[in-house]
């Protein structure tokens, strides 16, 4: 728990310039640019709520915490979250709002917490856990990513993640780049997933 703080600047410290996930756009986001996938300093959400359609043993008996975040770092054209992750639906909240939305959830029932999307949003998932656990948060973190990420950026949230839920999209390049604009997805995805 100590060095929470110190992962937590380490954190940050990735958002200006930007070079959180593998896009690495350079966009300075601790003074309120906006990345390539949306984000900008404070997260930005679209809901948090229980969630009974994520696979059984996330979901459970009682539904699974889940916090979707709006914005992502691919551009899917079969995306089902099109209105969140491209069109920005959501409203920002700080950090320490969100760790009273997820111990609110705990209390609600919730079997886990479930950041969907995650990726874009790393420094403020760390932060609002820590808050979270400092206010009293005792249930699993799910990690539930579309598999662009970053193996550097993933070490930042050792003991922060409970389970990682990354959906492998693509083994073909082609397919990545045409789909979801990201011909190196394969190997960056595979890699994290490693990583994870």
């Amino acid at each position: 728990r100590d060095e929470f703080p110190d992962r937590i600047r380490q954190a940050y410290s990735l958002l200006s310039p930007c070079r959180l996930c593998p896009r690495r756009c350079g966009a300075d986001r601790l003074r309120g640019q906006t990345g390539v996938c949306g984000a900008s300093l404070l997260p930005k959400v679209a809901s948090c709520n229980l969630h009974f359609g994520e696979e059984p043993p996330i979901s459970g008996t009682r539904g699974s915490g889940t916090v979707f975040f709006s914005g992502c770092n691919l551009n899917c054209v079969f995306c089902q979250n099109f209105p969140i992750s491209q069109l920005g639906v959501g409203r920002t909240m700080t950090c320490a709002e969100l760790a009273r939305k997820m111990i609110a959830l705990e209390r609600r029932g919730a079997h886990n917490i479930n950041f969907v999307t995650p990726a874009p949003h790393v420094p403020q998932v760390i932060e609002s856990v820590f808050l979270a656990r400092e206010g009293g948060l005792t249930i699993p973190i799910v990690y539930n990513t579309n598999g662009y990420e970053l193996p550097e950026t993933i070490a930042l949230l050792d003991g922060v993640v409970d389970i990682y839920l990354p959906d492998l999209k693509y083994t073909d390049a082609r397919a990545a780049g045409e789909y979801s604009g990201r011909e190196d997805y394969p190997a960056v995805a595979l890699s994290a997933i490693e990583a994870m």
